[in-house]
């Protein structure tokens, strides 16, 4: 989905998707920080996430980085 002028923020459930192996949203209008995902399950497939060249703010929530640190061991 990256290039597309996607605009707004990202979807709450993106990352909990249970399917879903990479998240491409580069290059699009986000903005707005990332979703909570404190309450969701991380994909357990993800393990890709691409998002540069937005206008999003903060950090990268702990879950996604932990989850997606854990299977890279």
């Amino acid at each position: 989905m990256g290039g597309n002028y996607l605009n707004g923020s990202i979807p709450r459930g993106l990352f909990c998707l249970p399917n879903i192996v990479e998240v491409e949203l580069h290059d699009n209008l986000l903005t707005s920080g990332f979703p909570n995902t404190i309450k969701f399950r991380i994909s357990s497939n993800l393990s890709q996430i691409t998002l540069s060249e937005n206008c999003l703010s903060g950090i990268l929530p702990s879950s996604i980085i932990n989850s997606m640190l854990s299977r890279s061991l």
